[in-house]
């Protein structure tokens, strides 16, 4: 996925791009808590850097509205390559959090259905 919006030719709000790391770190957390199956990450870790995530996104004003003075968008308004790197680093976040949500759950695929 790409950081620009295709609709309207626009970087993805870095908001936007927040909101969603965090569902995708929770919903691994959440899938570790639910599996009784072996992984090298426990919902503790994740819970870590979930808290490390928000703490760093609540300081840099990444969680105001693109329209807010105290947003991202606008207090790098006159440092658009620091907020682009920013915005990358978001979506590779993202990106990496979203392939991890699922390869936790193991599939039968003889039944075609998930054990844990």
């Amino acid at each position: 996925m790409d950081t620009w919006d295709v609709t309207h030719d626009t970087p993805t709000p870095v908001l936007e791009r927040c909101h969603s790391c965090i569902a995708s770190l929770k919903a691994i957390r959440s899938v570790l808590s639910s599996s009784s199956s072996k992984s090298h990450l426990s919902p503790g870790q994740v819970n870590e850097e979930l808290e490390r995530l928000s703490l760093w996104m609540g300081n840099i004003g990444a969680l105001h509205e693109p329209g807010s003075p105290l947003s991202m968008e606008s207090r790098l308004r006159e440092a658009q390559d620091v907020l682009s790197h920013i915005q990358k680093l978001l979506r590779d976040v993202d990106e990496v959090a979203g392939e991890r949500k699922y390869p936790f759950i193991m599939y039968d695929y003889h039944t075609d259905s998930p054990f844990r």
